[in-house]
């Protein structure tokens, strides 16, 4: 039975079990064609490909044994052999061999972004009822008065997908772009907040040294651990720099430094190194160092810490102290 409103418009021809198929498919001998699913024009399927509950743009090229599972793919992309996919979007001209099994991925300019699996048995009240924030934000500060210490499951999932993008960013030398772009990605698939978004990446880059070097308590001399921990500092203060951008973020990015102060002692003596490091590249300003410096401590080691930076406050609060050593 063929179907199109337009005449400009792909003409489908429906099959058996809810298949749907354009002018001009291709689908070779020992290829399966699953329950719903549509194909679009000059699509060529080759042999051994399963595809079920998806949907194939125009001028596809899916090569042998590849596998798609409820899956929109995009026009022109073309997918290697054994590839895999399950819950997942291709969009327009991908081009992809990577034959790993892709869940719930958004694959996008050869990027890869997580998808958020719907909450079973959520409901999306939203758009009947509306949502004061300015209500949730008073609340939230009520019975939380930190900025950091968020232990919400989706700002720890998120910390973590932050996590290794920005690990596998220093790794792989991946453009800030990208980087943000997969940022705002889980950002939007998890709905944080500015505030949550700083704290996430704040820790990550205090994190990504430990995880490249898995001896980095071990093995490696504080002075070492510093060497480490600068490099990916200075690898990441384009980001930084994108992300922190006013004077809440500054203040939330310093708190997040003090927190992890709090909870790792290996790095409270780089604490001190660590603000005098963006400051010097123009992340962290002197005004925000020194309010945070007078402001209470919400953390047990808040005390210490604070006296552990009195050099570079007394520094920082010297005239001139730009020009000096």
């Amino acid at each position: 039975m063929p179907f199109g409103s337009n005449p400009n418009e792909n003409l489908y021809n429906m099959h058996k079990n809810f298949v749907y198929k354009a002018a001009n498919v291709k689908t070779a001998a020992g290829s399966e064609i699953g329950k719903s699913v549509m194909i679009g024009t000059n699509t060529a399927i080759s042999k051994g490909v399963k595809i079920n509950a998806s949907v194939l743009g125009n001028n596809c090229k899916i090569s042998p044994d590849v596998t798609i599972t409820e899956s929109h793919i995009g026009n022109n992309v073309t997918i290697g052999m054994g590839c895999s996919f399950s819950r997942c979007i291709l969009t327009d001209g991908t081009i992809w061999d990577d034959s790993a099994p892709q869940i719930g991925k958004l694959i996008m300019n050869g990027e890869v972004h997580p998808i958020q699996p719907p909450i079973e048995g959520a409901e999306d009240t939203d758009s009947e009822q509306g949502t004061d924030f300015d209500e949730i934000d008073d609340d939230a500060s009520d019975e939380e008065p930190g900025v950091c210490g968020l232990q919400d499951v989706d700002f720890n999932t998120f910390s973590s997908e932050v996590m290794e993008s920005l690990s596998r960013g220093f790794r792989q030398n991946v453009a800030t772009e990208n980087l943000v772009l997969e940022i705002n990605s889980s950002k939007f698939a998890y709905n944080m907040t500015f505030k949550e978004v700083t704290i996430g990446i704040s820790k990550a880059v205090l994190n990504i040294p430990l995880k490249i070097h898995p001896e980095f308590y071990e093995e490696f001399t504080p002075r070492i651990q510093w060497e480490k921990m600068k490099e990916v500092i200075i690898k990441l203060k384009t980001l930084l720099a994108h992300y922190i951008t006013t004077s809440e973020s500054q203040m939330d990015m310093i708190q997040a430094l003090e927190e992890y102060a709090n909870d790792n002692i290996h790095f409270r003596p780089m604490l001190m190194k660590a603000l005098h490091l963006l400051y010097d590249e123009d992340i962290l300003p002197e005004e925000a160092i020194l309010r945070w410096h007078m402001s209470p401590s919400l953390y047990e080691a808040g005390g210490e810490l604070r006296v552990m930076v009195k050099q570079l406050i007394d520094w920082l609060e010297t005239p001139d102290s730009d020009s000096d050593e």
